[in-house]
């Protein structure tokens, strides 16, 4: 009897997003349980973009210059939708996520793709035999964290009045980070005063709240 052998060939899943747009001239991605531990931000990372984060601004930026002018950075569109910007993806796990479709040539998307699409398409769980059981109870947030907006001082009437000395504020500093030795500079708008109040808040490199109060004569 003549010897048979059968092979199986792993079937890859099945790209539903293919014939959407461009998607056919970029590299798709079916996001499996495996990938569920990381966020979009390190999986764009990782497939051919450099990702930086500085508080809620997040940044991606090709690797590879395609135009003297314009942005560095690629269209980003989740669900067919452009994002303005990249902070929404901030802690956006792949576990939501169903399929990426990276097109570093940006072939298709105009002149603002010259540095690549990145289509994000999530995962539907409405309605059907797939749909996700939730439990918990829900809860809405109304007022959440916002991106950190420049300080504005209002126009005061005086800077010389009781109620600017009490209750006046001169300048914020959202971020304040300090060098190896602990020292920071900063400045403040000159309102002729004598005095300022100067409190400082943040965590230290071991964890430690800061909390400080401190009165500084202006020469």
């Amino acid at each position: 009897m003549d010897t048979i052998t059968i092979g199986a060939k792993d079937k890859k899943p099945k790209l539903t997003n293919l014939k959407r747009f461009n998607n056919a001239m970029a590299k798709g991605y079916k996001i499996t349980d495996a990938d569920a531990s990381r966020d979009v931000l390190q999986f764009i990372a990782a497939n051919g973009y450099d990702v930086s984060i500085q508080g809620l601004d997040v940044k991606i930026l090709g690797r590879r210059s395609t135009s003297f002018l314009g942005s560095k950075s690629p269209v980003v569109f989740l669900d067919d939708t452009p994002l303005p910007d990249f902070s929404f993806l901030l802690g956006y796990s792949m576990s939501r996520v169903d399929e990426i479709y990276i097109n570093k040539s940006g072939y298709g998307g105009g002149a603002e793709a010259h540095n690549g699409i990145i289509r994000i398409y999530t995962k539907k769980t409405f309605g059907g035999p797939g749909r996700t059981k939730i439990n918990s109870q829900s809860f809405l947030v109304k007022n959440g964290f916002e991106k950190l907006k420049l300080f504005a001082n209002p126009k005061y009437t005086s800077y010389s009045d009781e109620g600017f000395t009490d209750f006046g504020t001169i300048h914020w500093e959202p971020n304040v980070e300090t060098d190896e030795k602990g020292i920071f500079k900063f400045s403040i708008p000159n309102y002729y005063v004598k005095t300022v109040k100067v409190v400082i808040e943040g965590i230290a490199t071991d964890g430690q709240i800061i909390s400080e109060t401190k009165i500084i004569e202006i020469p």
